[in-house]
């Protein structure tokens, strides 16, 4: 059985979060890592096309970012500023896992 976490908003404009030991600064995927603990870091990234055919049930928010981490005190605070600092005021902003 696989998780899936994912956030779901009607914010068009919430930016990506990747991470710098992921991904190189133009957003071009690394393939070499130093230690395993490297593939965990968080990133959040807009789905072009859902990763899961059930989100409708759900969520009706039309934008889904999926959430990949591993599950930290310190990844879990990551999250929640990101989406803190980037949230606009007359948005709405939901946190699943499937």
């Amino acid at each position: 059985m696989s998780v899936y976490c994912f956030l779901s908003t009607n914010d068009k404009d919430f930016p990506d979060l990747l991470s710098p030991k992921k991904h190189r600064p133009d957003g071009s995927a690394l393939n070499v890592f130093s230690c395993a603990e490297d593939l965990h870091e968080l990133e959040i990234i807009k789905e072009s096309s859902y990763g899961y055919r059930d989100i409708p049930f759900y969520t009706k928010l039309p934008y889904i970012y999926t959430i990949d981490r591993q599950c930290t005190a310190e990844r879990c605070r990551q999250l929640f500023e990101h989406i803190k600092a980037n949230a606009k005021s007359k948005c709405r902003y939901e946190v699943h896992r499937i």
